[in-house]
């Protein structure tokens, strides 16, 4: 058996302002930074083999402090990155259902079947992104236990692709910031041990 945890990374100004930010390579901001320690502390005592992210800042700042306590270096792989939002990119909520009206309801109604202007799908995105999950896993000897710090839209189509859920239910998982989920692969299957954990353990 291997165990994942995957976390989400900590808060950046976007995620404040409830803008979509997809590749824009934003750092923390100071509450992002406190909540890195929060989750470090929280996974201190986890038997860590390896730790890896994706190669956006923000993921790589979350990763540093848990990296550090346990004495590892950060492999950062950009299939792990964000969605690209293309000219979503920098905008709010409201923002975006302006210009896009009809985009934007399929992406929050329909998100599997939803195209962005100049930017992903998440068909795209979990191609990229499960590919890359896939070799991560296989490369990790049996009872070993491993991180991925990423962002909320790969933490959800990789939850969605391990097990066997259509895309459109993505938004069925919450995803705070820095919180953590756990999956498990047993033989040739995936099995959710928790999700979104916020807590200690």
């Amino acid at each position: 058996m291997k165990t994942i945890y995957i976390a989400r990374h900590g808060e950046t100004d976007a995620n404040k302002d409830m803008k979509f930010q997809g590749h824009t390579d934003n750092p923390l901001n100071a509450k992002g930074l406190a909540q890195t320690k929060e989750l470090a502390s929280l996974v201190q005592n986890l038997p860590l083999a390896k730790i890896y992210t994706s190669d956006l800042t923000r993921a790589i700042e979350t990763a540093t402090p848990i990296a550090k306590n346990h004495n590892l270096k950060i492999i950062a792989r950009p299939d792990f990155k964000e969605i690209c939002f293309g000219k979503w990119e920098g905008l709010t909520f409201k923002e975006i259902k302006a210009q896009w009206p009809s985009s934007i309801e399929m992406f929050l109604q329909k998100p599997g079947e939803a195209h962005i202007e100049n930017g992903e799908s998440f068909h795209e995105v979990q191609k990229r992104a499960w590919n890359a999950f896939e070799e991560m896993v296989a490369e990790q000897k049996e009872d070993t236990s491993i991180m991925l710090v990423a962002h909320g839209g790969i933490v959800r189509v990789l939850l969605c692709t391990a097990l066997g859920l259509d895309l459109n239910k993505i938004w069925a998982f919450y995803v705070d910031n820095a919180s953590l989920s756990c999956i498990v692969k047993w033989d040739d299957s995936y099995l959710l041990k928790f999700h979104n954990y916020v807590g200690k353990i």
